[in-house]
């Protein structure tokens, strides 16, 4: 049974969205008929629902999508305080033709705009723990196995403040694009690279023509030397202590040994940035096409396509039942073999979607997410002259992520943070 809605509606996502300081967002909208298809003469309109609201955002629609900006707000004359809202609505809808008013046959939306402001920095309790082969390829398939080291990210709101002891209880804000991670990093010459094999004194250490991997130590990593900013951050800041004897996180930092002790468990690191999420899910398609059942069918098919290229031409002497030994080829025992070994590309998709960090996540107080990030397994040119590096092994006492913390009164003020490992 089929149940139709008794008058055509709009449609928008997403219908929830978040608003920083100059920042931006696009929302795009559709208008369906009442059988549920879009219906291609209208179009959707879009208004702040109420007026007042116009100083905190502004709307610069184009086709069916709005782009949704923030303002700074009007000005406030001295002396006087005014808290700017937590959030605002803006209407989507459908005219009749030739009008701006709202068709009455249409049902309209609304989206929901949360505003939120900058304060101060404040930690979290984070903690990183690296995903056995056999589950990253159950979970995202065989490809991303190979190229990716999958690390799940734990983070627990449990933020109290620094001055009162009390807890914050506020939600707060993850940012995925700000994750810094200690690696160890493997170096291997590059037949390809034309780049001299190593500078320095000591360039003998990069000699070494084996074709096997070496660890990279502290002095390959003091030739890492940027232009701009002089050498590339190395692990040297002490991770927050663990928490208090209440198991909450805390402001003070305990020392640890140096980089150059064998104390120190992220002994001669550097930090990296993880793959963002966008980067992830659109290369799905292409990690596919490596797999080997890719490329199995990919040569079955190209097979069938050459042999009926070549029936198609003729076969000399009639009678012949390679034409209809092609057709079931290609209409059955292809089929039939993709029926028993299917393709998983789509669930591999859904999982990162649902899993890999998204580039924001909102962490009420007194719950926790876990998420997965990616770094690379395969090799990387660039970093030293003349040689292949590698991410060998991914340090988990070394975690870093910016964090923002939301004031629990719901206005639009809230804090930025950092958050370290667990250690």
């Amino acid at each position: 049974m089929t149940v139709n809605a008794a008058q055509g509606y709009v449609s928008v996502k997403p219908a929830v969205v978040r608003l920083l300081p100059d920042d931006s967002v696009v929302v795009r909208g559709s208008v369906h008929q009442r059988t549920g298809s879009i219906d291609p003469e209208k179009q959707v309109r879009w208004v702040v629902a109420d007026p007042r609201d116009e100083n905190y955002v502004g709307l610069a629609p184009e086709g069916d999508s709005v782009t949704i900006y923030r303002k700074a707000g009007p000005e406030i004359p001295p002396g006087e305080k005014r808290l700017a809202p937590s959030h605002v609505v803006v209407k989507a809808f459908a005219p009749e033709p030739g009008k701006v008013t709202a068709d009455p046959a249409i049902i309209e939306t609304t989206v929901l705009v949360k505003l939120s402001e900058v304060a101060k920095f404040s930690p979290v309790s984070v903690r990183l723990d690296i995903m056995d082969d056999q589950t990253a390829e159950d979970l995202y398939g065989r490809k991303t196995r190979d190229e990716y080291f999958v690390a799940r990210v734990r983070i627990f709101n449990n933020l109290i403040d620094d001055e009162t002891g009390e807890n914050v209880g506020s939600s707060i804000l993850a940012f995925s694009d700000s994750i810094e991670v200690a690696v160890g990093l493997e170096r291997m010459y590059d037949r390809k690279s034309k780049s001299v094999e190593g500078t320095g004194p000591d360039t003998r250490r990069f000699a070494a023509n084996d074709g096997k991997w070496h660890p990279v130590e502290k002095v390959d990593l003091d030739l890492m030397i940027d232009p701009y900013f002089g050498k590339r951050k190395v692990v040297a800041d002490p991770p927050l202590k663990t928490g208090d004897d209440e198991g909450r996180t805390v402001l003070q930092r305990t020392p640890v040994a140096p980089r150059d002790e064998p104390d120190n468990p992220c002994v001669n690191a550097i930090t990296y940035r993880p793959f963002s999420f966008e980067m992830i899910v659109n290369t799905v398609d292409r990690r596919d096409e490596r797999s080997t059942r890719a490329r199995v069918f990919k040569g079955l098919a190209l097979f069938g396509t050459a042999a009926s290229f070549v029936t198609a031409i003729g076969i000399p002497g009639g009678g012949s039942d390679l034409p209809t030994s092609l057709e079931k080829y290609s209409n059955l025992f292809i089929p039939g073999l993709a029926k028993v070994f299917p393709s998983l590309k789509e669930t591999h998709r859904q999982n990162i979607v649902s899993q890999a960090m998204k580039p924001i996540e909102e962490i009420p107080f007194g719950s926790d997410i876990s998420r997965v990030i990616f770094l690379p397994r395969r090799g990387i040119r660039g970093l030293l002259p003349g040689q292949l590096v590698r991410i060998c092994t991914v340090c988990p006492y070394y975690f870093k992520i910016q964090v923002a913390v939301l004031r629990k009164d719901g206005k639009s003020v809230f804090e930025q943070g950092t958050a370290d490992s667990e250690r």
